[in-house]
């Protein structure tokens, strides 16, 4: 027997060992050494909300007190389906939103926590942090339990992250919409396309750009990563603020010429030029 023939053998037999069904008392034993390991950590190291810092009594999930969850979550007016911008009174009569029905999407719909404003606008801001990435996580847990069964019901094939320039990442050391998308494709067990779009050069940042300079700004600014397969897939990109759209379509559009049969899109705030 040579060395590759063992070490085929040795992993043949680790592989018989873990599949071998464990007895009650031993799958018991593992579940009561996780649970006073959970105790220990806690004891050790407080749980604490991931937005105000203050204790909280377990590890809860997502990992945040009561208060914040309800400032988070704070905007509860009926939001459009195709842009999740925020219904009013006022428009609410009318056959569509009068924020998009002129415009000419590539994404089919628009799940968001609420407005970009007040708790949930600090919120986003501290997340472009990467020592806030408890906090993102946080808010990547809200958002599986607030829009879990509307994306399951919707079938997706996979979750893909808006993606950061490579020098940005650099700088910033991270990229919140990785986090969100990685929760949301962990807890909904789908899976996650990270890294599978690419943004070709370093756009500029949209805070002083126009509707027109944006879409300018983004044209032919993502591509699919080689490899990458989206023919038929259902695909939903994730981001942590759509303003105008222009990000989330253009992305949209470079997964449809990829194949993709439709685009759905998941963020933690909608804004509007001048929030």
């Amino acid at each position: 027997m040579n060395v590759q023939q063992f070490l085929n053998s040795g992993r043949q037999k680790l592989a018989t060992i873990r599949s071998r069904k464990l007895p009650n008392w031993t799958q018991q034993l593992r579940q009561a050494s996780r649970h006073v390991a959970g105790q220990t950590l806690d004891l050790l190291y407080p749980p604490q909300c991931a937005d105000c810092a203050t204790g909280l009594t377990t590890s809860q999930q997502p990992m945040l007190c009561e208060p914040c969850t309800v400032k988070l979550l704070a905007d509860r007016l009926p939001k459009c389906d195709r842009c999740a911008s925020s219904i009013t009174e006022l428009d609410a009569g009318a056959p569509d939103c009068i924020r998009c029905r002129k415009e000419k999407y590539q994404f089919e719909r628009v799940l968001a926590l609420g407005r970009y404003q007040d708790a949930l606008r600090e919120a986003v801001l501290k997340t472009k942090y990467p020592t806030e990435e408890p906090l993102t996580r946080a808010l990547g847990t809200l958002l599986v339990e607030r829009f879990g069964l509307q994306l399951r019901a919707w079938q997706p094939d996979v979750f893909v992250p808006i993606p950061m320039h490579w020098t940005r990442r650099l700088k910033r050391r991270g990229n919140s919409p990785d986090v969100l998308a990685e929760i949301l494709a962990k807890q909904l067990n789908i899976a996650l396309g990270n890294g599978a779009l690419v943004r070709r050069r370093r756009t500029q940042p949209h805070r002083e750009l126009s509707f027109r300079e944006r879409k300018a700004n983004m044209r032919d600014a993502f591509s699919v990563a080689a490899g990458c397969d989206f023919r038929d897939a259902r695909v939903v990109l994730v981001d942590d603020i759509l303003t105008t759209g222009t990000t989330c379509n253009v992305a949209a559009r470079t997964l449809k010429k990829a194949g993709a049969a439709e685009v759905m899109v998941v963020v933690v705030a909608r804004a509007h030029v001048g929030d």
